[in-house]
C-alpha cells in the first residue's frame, strides 16, 4: 500500500507483545511515541520521546488528535458514516476513560474490587456476567466476593499476604481474586494445566501461605471454593463456613501502586511470576474499555482462560469498568472444533466484543 514510506523503529527490549502497550515503560515510551505520531505523521527518534513533558500532555496530545479526527471524519463523511452515534460514543465512552487513565497518581485508589462494589451500589439489578446459561447481577457478585472475603478472613488471611489461586476458568476465580484485593492479600494465580509439582513449586517460591482450589485441582492442606456437598479429608471446604456472622476490616484502599495480583506463566524453567499493580490492571481495563467503547448495552465474550492476562486483565476487567455483561466460557484452544464452537457461545450469549489470544 506504501512501498516507499519511511519507516523508524522504537525498541523496547524484553518488553513482549503485552508489556509493549502495559507493562511499566508504556507510558514512558509506547503512547507517548504514538501521540506523537497521530499529531504530527512521523515516528519521532527515541531522544525526542523522552522530551514529552509529562504522562498528562502525553494523553493531551492523543485526545486532541482524536477530537479533530472525529470533526475532520463528520465533516468529510456526513450521511456516509454508519449513523451519529459512532462519534457520540467515542465522545461519550472513550474520552472520560482516558481522563481517567491520565489522572492516575501512585496515591489513586483503583482496584476490581472498588470498581465492583461501585457498580453494585450504582446499577445493581444489571447483568455482570453470564454463566453456563444464568445471568447474575452486580449486586450478586459483590455479595459473593463479600461473603468469599469473609471467609478467607476467617481462615486467617490478611492484607499483604499472598493466596495461591489455582482454578479453572469460572466465577470462582474472579470471587477469590477480588475478595483478595478486597482484604488487601495478593492473588497468585497458577495456570489450571499446571501439575501438582510445578505449581507448588511456583507457590513456594512467590512465599505463598495458602492455596484456594477449586474441586478439580485439591491437595493437602489446600482451601477449596465451589466444593458444594463433596467433602475432602485433604482439604478445607471454605463453603462450609457460616460467613454471615463474620465480619471483615474496611475495605483495602486498593492504591494505584500496590502490586493487585501476581500471574504464574510459562517460563524456560516453570511457571515466573508477573507482578500486576493496580495501576497495571487499570491501564489494561479501562484502555480496553475505552478503545472498544463498551457501555451497558454491549456483553463481552471471553474464550479466553482467565488466568491469561487478556482474560482477567483485558476481558473481564473492560467488562467491569464498561458496566457492560460478561460472558464467560471453558472452551479447549486445541479442540479441532474450537471456531464452531466459539461462533456458537458467542451467538448464543449475544456478544458484541469478543477478546481472544494469538494462539487461537
Amino acid at each position: 500500500a506504501a512501498p516507499k514510506a519511511e519507516v523508524s523503529f522504537i525498541e523496547l527490549p524484553g518488553a513482549g507483545h503485552f508489556g509493549l502497550v502495559v507493562g511499566s515503560r508504556a507510558m514512558s515510551v509506547t503512547w507517548p511515541a504514538v501521540a506523537t505520531w497521530i499529531k504530527h505523521g512521523l515516528v519521532p527518534p527515541p531522544e525526542s520521546v523522552r522530551e514529552l513533558e509529562s504522562e498528562e500532555d502525553e494523553l493531551d496530545l492523543v485526545l486532541d488528535a482524536a477530537s479533530r479526527g472525529v470533526k475532520r471524519a463528520w465533516r468529510k463523511l456526513g450521511e456516509v458514516l454508519a449513523s451519529a452515534n459512532s462519534t457520540v460514543d467515542t465522545v461519550r465512552w472513550q474520552e472520560p476513560r482516558l481522563r481517567r487513565l491520565a489522572s492516575i497518581e501512585p496515591e489513586t485508589q483503583v482496584s476490581a474490587s472498588r470498581e465492583l462494589a461501585k457498580r453494585a451500589k450504582d446499577t445493581p439489578d444489571a447483568t455482570f456476567f453470564l454463566w453456563h446459561g444464568r445471568a447474575f447481577s452486580y449486586r450478586d457478585a459483590d455479595t459473593r466476593v463479600t461473603n468469599v472475603a469473609r471467609g478467607l478472613y476467617a481462615v486467617g488471611v490478611r492484607s499483604g499476604a499472598r493466596v495461591g489461586v489455582w482454578m479453572r476458568s469460572r466465577p470462582s476465580l474472579l470471587s477469590t481474586t477480588t475478595a483478595l484485593g478486597r482484604l488487601g492479600a495478593i492473588a497468585v494465580v497458577a495456570p489450571p494445566d499446571a501439575t501438582e509439582a510445578v505449581a507448588r513449586k511456583a507457590f513456594d517460591a512467590a512465599e505463598v501461605t495458602r492455596v484456594i482450589v477449586d474441586p478439580e485441582h485439591v491437595f493437602s492442606g489446600s482451601f477449596i471454593l465451589g466444593q458444594g456437598n463433596r467433602p475432602s479429608a485433604d482439604a478445607f471446604d471454605l463453603e462450609s463456613l457460616d460467613v454471615q456472622h463474620l465480619t471483615i476490616p474496611e475495605p483495602d484502599p486498593g492504591l494505584a501502586r500496590d502490586v493487585a495480583m501476581i500471574l504464574l506463566r510459562p517460563g524456560e524453567s516453570g511457571l515466573r511470576p508477573m507482578p500486576v499493580t493496580n495501576h497495571r490492571w487499570a491501564l489494561s481495563a479501562i484502555g480496553a474499555a475505552a478503545v472498544c467503547t463498551l457501555e451497558p448495552a454491549d456483553t463481552v465474550f471471553c474464550p479466553v482462560p482467565l488466568h491469561h492476562p487478556t482474560g482477567i486483565l483485558v476481558s473481564a476487567g473492560a467488562a467491569l469498568v464498561g458496566g457492560a455483561r460478561l460472558a464467560l466460557a471453558e472452551l479447549d484452544p486445541n479442540a479441532p472444533d474450537l471456531g464452531a464452537k466459539l461462533l456458537g457461545e458467542i451467538r448464543r450469549n449475544g456478544a458484541t466484543v469478543a477478546f481472544y489470544t494469538g494462539e487461537m
